[in-house]
């Protein structure tokens, strides 16, 4: 019996709650080996700015992909297709939606009782500190791995108390599902860590400008001389393999004309 052919958006139930749609078309006189074939599971498609409807059938190993924009019936059967997968799309984000709503009332009061603890255990800094913000950035073996700052200025963790940490869990779970950690500082360390900070980045400008001008002062003396002043020199493995070395020093010299130029010497 000859299965009948046609030409519609059908639809395929994988289970009660999916079900796929495709687009099944015969194919026309002007579409070369598939002319006059069944070809079924299409789906619309874009290749090289060209729109078609990819099928299931194949010709020497390829896919039947038929241009759809210059031939209506098939062109109306992937705007039908379209609409479909829109308001399949929107009874799917529904769904979500209130699923989303459903886990949120749910999750409610245990939030808020998580945020009450919370804010207990603040009460509980000292009057000499102040409060640490303090996120979970990730973890290692089932520990989280914190950040702490106060106002953007980063602290390590040791210089952190830690007053408690307050959590939402689910009844009968092993893990929280959101979880509040309550630390501080005392302003006396805070403000030692920000003068040592401090200190610290105004060491690295000088350096660097003292280091600035020690290479201008290299220049300097390459063009009074006019001869290769010693920059800098550093050591790389051999990029020689025929050279029976394992280790190269690199010079790197301050050149009269202001250039400068590597000289590799390998070492035996």
């Amino acid at each position: 019996m000859t299965k009948e052919k046609i030409n519609a958006v059908v639809a395929k139930q994988l289970d009660k709650d999916c079900t796929l749609h495709s687009i099944s078309w015969v194919a026309g006189d002007d579409c070369g080996p598939f002319a006059g074939k069944q070809l079924t599971e299409g789906h619309p498609v874009e290749v090289q700015g060209q729109r078609g409807v990819r099928f299931k059938e194949t010709y020497k190993g390829k896919r039947a992909c038929i241009r759809y924009d210059n031939r209506p019936g098939l062109n109306k059967l992937v705007e039908e297709y379209r609409a479909i997968e829109e308001e399949k799309r929107r009874e799917r984000e529904a769904r979500w939606a209130a699923q989303r709503a459903e886990e949120e009332a749910k999750k409610k009061p245990l939030l808020d009782a998580m945020y009450a603890e919370a804010k207990e255990l603040r009460e509980r800094i000292p009057a000499d500190h102040v409060e640490v913000k303090a996120e979970q950035i990730g973890d290692f073996d089932g520990w989280p791995q914190m950040r702490y700052t106060v106002d953007g200025f980063e602290i390590d963790w040791e210089h952190v108390n830690v007053v408690g940490w307050a959590s939402a869990i689910w009844p009968g779970a092993l893990a929280p599902f959101a979880s509040i950690c309550i630390a501080s500082i005392s302003r006396e360390k805070l403000d030692e860590l920000k003068e040592k900070k401090e200190a610290e980045e105004k060491h690295k400008i000088e350096a660097k400008k003292k280091k600035q001008a020690e290479i201008a002062a290299k220049f300097d003396e390459a063009q009074k001389t006019g001869e290769p002043v010693l920059l800098r020199k550093w050591t790389e493995d051999c990029n020689d393999p025929k050279e029976e070395c394992s280790v190269d020093i690199i010079y790197e010299y301050a050149m009269p004309d202001g250039t400068t130029k590597l000289e590799r010497h390998h070492t035996w």
